[in-house]
């Protein structure tokens, strides 16, 4: 495999170093000196070593996802989540693409999850509080649009809190008279 390396590197003297031979180890430079591999002080963790492969699969997501390709990225954003499932970016990622490719249960899990990890996502909270009210549950969608309203990172000023405020009056009301219907 390091005999195909397409590498040109150059010592001092600008004479090239020879890629490794078949079955030999490392690099050696032009006065047949070895090159060392690279030993870290610290060898890396178990935690890092899962942390880069997450990272490592969430930038395929990213690169797949750029391309067009959907469906390659969502698969690799859901390895990213299995492999560092309190990474909120692998959600934020995952939930629009679960929508878009027709998996709205995957979707509202993953987006609960993100909310799990984030309560004052105000953005995500009334997206799925809109969602749920649109499935008719209208509990949850009660319970989600409450919790964006009382995030701690939304503006009270922001204009998604003024079209966030008219939304929860509508719900109470047809939640309300849903019940009152149940009831005579």
């Amino acid at each position: 495999v390091t005999a195909c390396l397409q590498v040109s590197l150059f010592a001092a003297d600008k004479q090239p170093i020879a890629a490794p031979k078949p079955g030999q180890k490392n690099l050696r430079l032009p006065d047949g000196k070895e090159l060392e591999p690279h030993v870290p002080l610290n060898p890396e963790t178990k935690a890092e070593k899962a942390h880069r492969e997450a990272l490592a699969w969430y930038m395929q997501g990213r690169l797949r996802e750029s391309a067009g390709d959907f469906r390659k990225a969502y698969t690799a954003y859901q390895k990213a989540a299995e492999i560092e499932p309190t990474a909120i970016s692998i959600y934020r990622a995952l939930v629009p693409l679960a929508f878009g490719l027709g998996k709205q249960a995957e979707g509202v899990k993953y987006a609960f999850k993100a909310i799990k990890l984030d309560p004052n996502d105000y953005k995500l909270l009334r997206q799925l509080g809109v969602f749920m009210a649109a499935q008719n549950k209208i509990p949850q969608a009660i319970k989600l649009l409450e919790q964006a309203t009382q995030s701690k990172t939304i503006d009270k000023s922001s204009i998604i809190y003024v079209k966030l405020m008219p939304d929860l009056p509508i719900l109470y009301s047809g939640f309300l008279s849903r019940d009152n219907d149940n009831t005579h």
